[in-house]
């Protein structure tokens, strides 16, 4: 079975560690292409891109910045419709 290209992953306090570690590792070691982590607390979306067999951040974005996926087009949207 096939990886999928992206995976978004909505964190909360008790799910914190195992999105940013245990699942990060996950998605790397299967080559996920493209990993998004939204932190309603904050309100900001990290998206990580798999680079070298890694994900490695690419971009925080919060409030009126623009979110582009790398790997679909025309899926682009300001953080802030996602968090209100």
């Amino acid at each position: 079975m096939d990886a999928p290209d992206l995976v978004v992953e909505i964190l909360s306090e008790h799910t914190e560690t195992i999105d940013r570690q245990k699942k990060l590792a996950l998605y790397e070691k299967h080559s996920v292409k493209e990993y998004w982590i939204a932190d309603p607390a904050e309100k900001v979306i990290e998206q990580f891109l798999l680079k070298k067999e890694k994900l490695q951040l690419h971009t925080k974005a919060r409030n009126d910045e623009k979110l582009s996926a790398i790997l679909m087009n025309d899926f682009s949207f300001p953080v802030n419709q996602i968090f209100g």
